[in-house]
């Protein structure tokens, strides 16, 4: 069942930027743009962080990198942004200072 499992982890990058090509093939519009745009900003930050924090992992973990700050939560929190400012844009409920969904693309 490992190795099963290993297997699933190893191709996850791959079927993800599948995913993500096939989806700005498809849609080919300035929103898609800007989130994959911001996506990559977001991981190159999260990595960059990890190498100036280099906070250890705890004991018996799989991997050796540092641990902090967590990728996934960093991914999560600018999709999350991301999403929510696309979603209400719409709406007109943005602030005053038009803020858009890349301005989120930009601070990550």
């Amino acid at each position: 069942m490992r190795k099963i499992m290993d297997r699933i982890n190893d191709s996850t990058k791959w079927v993800v930027s599948s995913g993500v090509f096939a989806t700005l093939l498809y849609r080919r519009d300035g929103p898609s743009c800007w989130c994959v745009m911001g996506s990559i900003a977001a991981a190159f930050n999260c990595k960059l962080l990890k190498v100036i924090i280099n906070q250890a992992r705890p004991p018996g973990a799989r991997k050796a990198d540092p641990g902090m700050p967590s990728s996934h939560a960093q991914s999560l929190a600018f999709l999350s942004s991301y999403a929510a400012l696309e979603l209400v844009a719409p709406f007109g409920h943005l602030p005053a200072d038009g803020i858009t969904a890349a301005h989120v693309c930009a601070a990550t």
